[in-house]
């Protein structure tokens, strides 16, 4: 079985740090599917949350092609990446330094691919959480379809392929 460290948690709910960052965020996740004819679909989402050592509940607001895809074979894999942070500095313009777009965080949380199965629900507490979640970001102009549990079982650094757990 794996588990999330604190580090990993943070890469995949920590997606702004304040409100000047809505404009651009620090992380991002990539959730990878592929249907019964083998062919691969990868979509980015932005409402992700850990729900426990080894799960990851993520919300369906436009799906269908993943969804599909999904439904078809229950596999799939979510990537997250963290960005290097640029700086504002006091007259409102971003500090960058030669090379900035090209780093890792430092610290190893260059981000983590999740592979599992998953589950799809209608109804119930986990989709009851990220319908609130998703109304709380967005208002009534998304509507949330699914929520979809990823139970994490293998766990791989996007910085090197190597498998972590």
């Amino acid at each position: 079985m794996v588990e999330f460290t604190e580090e990993m948690k943070n890469a995949i709910e920590d997606m702004y740090d304040d409100e000047f960052d809505r404009l651009l965020p620090k992380r991002m996740c990539y959730l990878a599917t592929a249907g019964k004819n083998g062919i691969p679909n990868v979509v980015p989402m932005s409402m992700v949350k850990v729900i426990d050592r080894d799960k990851i509940l993520i919300a369906d607001c436009t799906l269908l092609k993943t969804y599909n895809n999904m439904k078809e074979n229950p596999k799939a894999s979510l990537t997250t990446v963290v960005y290097r942070r640029w700086k504002p500095i006091k007259n409102g313009e971003m500090k960058v330094e030669p090379g900035d777009l090209l780093k890792w965080e430092k610290g190893g949380g260059n981000g983590w691919q999740f592979k599992g199965d998953i589950e799809i629900l209608t109804e119930g507490k986990w989709f009851n959480l990220i319908s609130k979640e998703v109304k709380k970001r967005f208002g009534e102009m998304i509507p949330i379809k699914s929520a979809i549990i990823l139970t994490v079982t293998e766990i791989y650094s996007v910085l090197d392929g190597r498998k972590i757990q």
